[in-house]
């Protein structure tokens, strides 16, 4: 078991984080993705320190910090941290890049839509396993490229479900939204509108088939020592 961090250079680069307070649209997607976290957490009553990566403003951290958890936040938009601070002043938000960061250990470790902006993931996988407890579990939520590619300016590296599988072979991977929908074959059987009406169906679908999904959630328990 190594009892060490691996350290990297930083580069630099900024990413643009959105502001769910003033993004309707944002607010909403954060909240589902919080809740499944929550949904994951609850299921194990032993967690109680949790770290998330990619604070952002700290709208999920306070999500969190809300049902209970001792919560820290950790961003590298320096802006975004500066607004988290004063908008929870409660919880502990430090400026710092998820390759560097490597301090704690922690029941459950988040990553809610930003795995694909950190340009060394396999790094920062490597640290968050190191503060990870033994039994602890590392959720990750993040977008299908094969249905976002060259959607979003900030990524540095989007997945396929093949890819995810091999970096976490050990992970559950479940869907959320059906990309297919909205696309032809299915509004053809369907029509557009029964296809959107029923799309609560083919969500159920997706959780099942993540393949097809439009995000993918991922659930990782870590191993106990050896």
């Amino acid at each position: 078991m190594r009892k060490y961090c691996y350290n990297s250079v930083k580069e630099g680069h900024k990413m643009q984080s959105g502001d769910p307070i003033q993004d309707k649209n944002l607010r909403i997607s954060v909240n589902k993705r919080t809740e499944f976290a929550l949904k994951e957490m609850k299921k194990r009553v032993y967690i109680k320190d949790v770290l998330e990566i990619g604070s952002a403003t700290g709208y999920s951290s306070n999500l969190l910090f809300r049902e209970g958890y001792n919560v820290r936040g950790i961003e590298f938009n320096s802006e975004s941290i500066k607004v988290a601070k004063k908008r929870y002043p409660h919880i502990i938000f430090e400026e710092e890049s998820a390759e560097d960061y490597c301090r704690g250990h922690y029941d459950a470790i988040i990553l809610l839509d930003v795995i694909e902006h950190i340009r060394d993931y396999k790094k920062a996988l490597k640290n968050i396993h190191y503060m990870l407890k033994p039994q602890g579990i590392l959720i990750i939520t993040t977008d299908n490229v094969k249905y976002t590619k060259n959607l979003y300016e900030y990524s540095t590296k989007e997945f396929t479900y093949e890819e995810l599988k091999e970096l976490l072979p050990d992970s559950k991977i479940m869907g959320s939204g059906f990309h297919y929908v909205y696309t032809k074959p299915i509004t053809f059987l369907f029509g557009a509108f029964y296809a959107i009406k029923f799309r609560y169906l083919f969500n159920f679908v997706a959780k099942y088939f993540p393949k097809w999904s439009n995000t993918f959630y991922l659930v990782v328990k870590k191993k106990g020592e050896k």
